[in-house]
């Protein structure tokens, strides 16, 4: 056992030894890109920190998975549909100017907002500084390190242009920050200061918070007045499994499916197969071209038809 634990010890401090030279190439390519001064590099670079729970997190994302109808019995909850109403309500005078200027639907904004961070309340605890550089120099995966450390180094440009305090800057452990849970490259092409203040705060300003959502949106072809999916009942699987193309919502109704009449029948989408983590059962959607505008913001399926289903609910 102390043979086990001597050598815990020394893989620990090389490991640290080894982050430690990884912290000065880093604060070096900030200073010759002139991202930052020496001063300010001094400034930021000063006790960042290998954070261990970071590597864990990221090394353990294949967690037992919820098959599709448990994780929408738990992320559209009932406590969450009612949270999103009240909120809608709270709010709606300036999600109604949010959604008349970038022309996109309020409760599709709340939505993204309340499944992110269920409303504000859950935005991360962990240092931007830390997480990024931590994840920069331990992902197994190449891509990765590279699409991290540019992240890091688009951190050092936002702590530096808005002013914020280090201490302060907290995010997810995977470096996602702000009531609307953006990346630093996010944040820097999209964060709105809808309440001209000067600082596109998406930590504590409702008006910069929702705009930003609604910019990216906006800026990545969201359809206004479109839906996003419509789930389809069991009861209809057989009538589209095998239909593998875009058509029009006319024909899925002319074939059987139940589909509210609201949705018009000119309108494309197709049919997307959710296959549960076992590989067995799972559901159907008719994903319209909204769909995929959600997909840029998070990829997995799950997330984007629980946006949907939230939205259609408030």
């Amino acid at each position: 056992m102390r043979v086990i634990f001597l050598f815990s010890l020394l893989v620990s401090a090389l490991l640290s030894s080894d982050f430690s030279t990884f912290i000065k190439d880093l604060k070096k390519e900030s200073i010759s890109k002139k991202i930052l001064t020496k001063k300010e590099a001094d400034k930021y670079f000063y006790n960042i920190k290998y954070l261990k729970r970071v590597v864990s997190s990221n090394k353990n994302q294949t967690h037992k998975k919820l098959t599709f109808e448990e994780y929408m019995k738990k992320v559209v909850s009932n406590v969450r549909i009612n949270k999103a109403k009240e909120n809608k309500r709270l709010h709606f005078d300036l999600l109604e100017k949010i959604e008349n200027k970038y022309k996109v639907n309020k409760e599709v904004i709340v939505s993204l907002w309340g499944i992110e961070t269920f409303f504000g309340k859950y935005t991360g605890k962990r240092n931007m500084l830390d997480a990024l550089s931590t994840l920069a120099y331990s992902d197994k995966k190449a891509k990765r390190r590279a699409f991290f450390r540019k992240e890091f180094l688009i951190s050092l440009e936002i702590l530096k242009k808005q002013k914020i305090d280090k201490k302060d800057f907290k995010g997810s452990w995977a470096g996602a920050m702000g009531q609307c849970q953006f990346m630093p490259s996010s944040y820097k092409s999209y964060a709105q200061d809808f309440d001209k203040d000067g600082t596109a705060d998406i930590w504590n300003s409702k008006d910069d918070i929702f705009a930003s959502i609604a910019y990216y949106l906006k800026r990545n072809s969201y359809k206004y007045n479109e839906p996003i999916s419509y789930e389809i009942k069991k009861k209809n699987f057989n009538l589209i499994k095998n239909i593998k193309y875009k058509k029009k919502i006319s024909y899925f109704k002319n074939i059987g499916l139940d589909i509210p009449k609201s949705i018009d029948d000119n309108l494309k989408a197709k049919i997307i197969h959710i296959k549960n983590s076992d590989h067995k059962g799972g559901s159907f959607v008719l994903a319209f071209d909204n769909y995929y505008v959600i997909r840029r913001w998070n990829t997995p399926i799950f997330f984007i038809t629980s946006v949907s289903k939230l939205s259609q609910n408030i």
